[in-house]
């Protein structure tokens, strides 16, 4: 998040160019590192942010313990009304590091609503509901595939750009050429990517 922003969730208005943290017409006051920490949560919903990305991004690299973030994550919740157990806001990745969820409603989150595509929203939103997984934490490899011609790099074009449009997620996305494997080498991805090597 630049500090020229603000962001809404729940009752919540996090206004970075004043340095306050707003329900309704009433300031919480919130320490300013702990401000600073909710403001790096709040700009990377959905994903988890380890204590090392803390560390650099909120305290410039200066070394701090966990107990700092712990007090930290505390003074957060406690300013959000959220709970470690059952949290709406902040979630704890236990020895990894934090999530903000968003309370569910977090302004601009990537749009679900039908797009372009007729007889596609399924795919797209199973897309989607593979991207919350990985972005919570679950790995997962997905494979778009089907007859030439059915639309599917639209339909994962629709998708990386509702994800990047909503969540700041940074995506990139190539074609891979299919290749002679009887000659020992991977072929070269189209771009500035290549592979070489033997097959095993």
């Amino acid at each position: 998040m630049t500090p020229e922003h603000h962001c809404t969730f729940g009752p919540f208005r996090l206004d970075m160019t004043q340095g306050c943290l707003w329900r309704g017409d009433q300031v919480i006051p919130l320490r300013p590192r702990s401000l600073a920490m909710l403001g790096y949560l709040v700009a990377h919903p959905g994903r988890l942010v380890t204590k090392a990305e803390v560390h650099q991004q909120v305290w410039a690299g200066t070394h701090v313990t966990d107990s700092v973030l712990r007090v930290c994550v505390r003074e957060i919740r406690l300013a959000l009304g959220d709970a470690a157990t059952a949290p709406r806001y902040l979630e704890t990745v236990e020895r990894r590091g934090y999530r903000f969820l968003g309370g569910g409603d977090l302004e601009g989150s990537p749009p679900l609503t039908a797009g372009p595509l007729v007889g596609r929203q399924s795919e797209v939103a199973a897309l989607a509901g593979w991207w919350q997984r990985a972005a919570h934490g679950t790995r997962q490899l997905v494979f778009v595939s089907g007859e030439a011609g059915v639309g599917k790099t639209t339909v994962v074009e629709l998708f990386l750009a509702r994800l990047a449009a909503g969540s700041g997620v940074w995506t990139a996305a190539g074609a891979v050429r299919r290749a002679l494997w009887g000659r020992g080498t991977l072929p070269a991805l189209p771009g500035s990517l290549g592979a070489a090597g033997a097959r095993s």
